[in-house]
């Protein structure tokens, strides 16, 4: 008969604090690991017992409070209340990888999970480049040479905080979308004008020569064209001008794409990606904002 073993220990023999904002399969997972227990078993019964909180602070000894902060799924209205407050979207990840290193995980420990918000995908700390392929755990990108990149992320926050976090994400994915077209299915010719994400993937080359095969070299080389035509997609002015402007208007739309480094050519490669900018939520009212992708692909032939 295999006791269980919240029953057969008041407290583990090996603690294991959590890491700030972990998740919580993450965290019994490693502290599973640390005391030689079977992670599933051991996941099983905290999850049966009357209170995790309490539980998990008999057996490990870190304080009650604590555990409620760094782990906020031990209580889903604080994790629903810090969710609202901060106005974010939230995703499961990896830490930053120094992070880690200071508070003494070692790369050979257990993955550690934690929720990051979506428009946090660099540790400003230490410049870090947190989404990372899930194909290679433990490599993270360092971007602290590429200044641009670490300022996308700060302006990719004030647009969440002032339009909200659902229209912005909205717009990212297809700026994404878009980008992707414009730049990760083209190659450019020597006289072709060159992008600066082609700057920075060359860099990235320089690193791994299959940097291009690999999403998160991809997404940071790319992350701030991706911010700025977002900025420009939800801007009241800029969709104003595409759905209700003259031709000439329209046209300066394409002119700003090409002079902020967004698109190669006065007019993008593909126009029908501009189709894909209809139905998107109308900020800030329940409505519906129509992006007019025919009409545009009409007035401007390939």
């Amino acid at each position: 008969m295999i006791v269980p073993t919240i029953a057969r220990f008041r407290r583990l023999p090996r603690p294991v604090r959590p890491f700030p904002n972990e998740v919580l399969y993450s965290y019994l997972h490693r502290l599973a690991g640390s005391n030689f227990l079977n992670p599933k078993v051991f996941y099983r019964e905290i999850q049966q017992s009357t209170s995790k909180s309490e539980t998990l602070a008999r057996l490990t000894g870190v304080p009650e409070q604590h555990l409620h902060f760094a782990l906020p799924e031990l209580d889903m209205s604080a994790l629903t209340l810090r969710l609202v407050n901060r106005r974010r979207f939230w995703e499961q990840g990896p830490p930053c990888r120094f992070c880690l290193a200071s508070r003494g995980i070692i790369p050979t420990d257990q993955t550690v999970r934690i929720w990051i918000p979506v428009d946090h995908p660099i540790c400003l700390r230490h410049r870090i480049w947190v989404r990372d392929d899930f194909s290679r755990p433990g490599y993270q990108l360092s971007v602290a040479e590429f200044p641009d990149i670490v300022k996308a992320q700060i302006r990719h926050r004030r647009l969440t905080n002032r339009f909200g976090p659902g229209p912005v994400e909205e717009m990212v994915d297809l700026a994404e979308q878009t980008l992707q077209t414009e730049t990760l299915s083209f190659r450019p010719k020597p006289s072709e004008v060159e992008l600066p994400y082609d700057r920075r993937i060359s860099r990235f080359r320089e690193l791994d020569e299959d940097a291009e095969r690999y999403r998160s070299f991809q997404e940071a080389a790319y992350y701030p064209e991706v911010v700025t035509l977002t900025a420009m997609m939800i801007s009241p002015y800029w969709r104003s001008v595409v759905s209700n402007g003259t031709l000439g208007q329209k046209t300066r739309f394409f002119q700003e794409l090409q002079r902020v480094g967004v698109i190669r050519r006065p007019l993008p490669k593909d126009m029908a990606v501009f189709e894909h900018w209809q139905g998107v939520s109308k900020v800030g009212s329940g409505s519906c904002f129509r992006w007019p992708g025919p009409q545009l692909k009409q007035r401007f032939p390939r």
